[in-house]
């Protein structure tokens, strides 16, 4: 399953902190319109490269199901972003 929630902390030394959720629901209704755009130009590619289309597709939806639960952080001296 795709995910559905992206949350973003973001905190200080001081210990204040704030958190943002972001509904990827939307994101992925947002890219909807852009995806079909783009892949008829993925098809050609390809159709040129010799490429298996199913094969490129499963392995990107394994990429992109393997996310859920993916923890990232940055930081420096004055704020950490998680």
């Amino acid at each position: 399953m795709i995910p559905l929630w992206a949350i973003v902390r973001f905190s200080n030394r001081v210990g204040s902190r704030f958190v943002f959720r972001i509904p990827l629901v939307l994101v992925w209704l947002l890219f909807a319109p852009i995806m079909l755009l783009v892949f008829p130009v993925f098809l050609l590619v390809c159709a040129i490269g010799h490429v298996n289309v199913r094969q490129t597709l499963r392995v990107f939806l394994g990429i992109l199901t393997s996310l859920r639960g993916t923890h990232v952080e940055v930081g420096n001296a004055s704020i950490s972003l998680a």
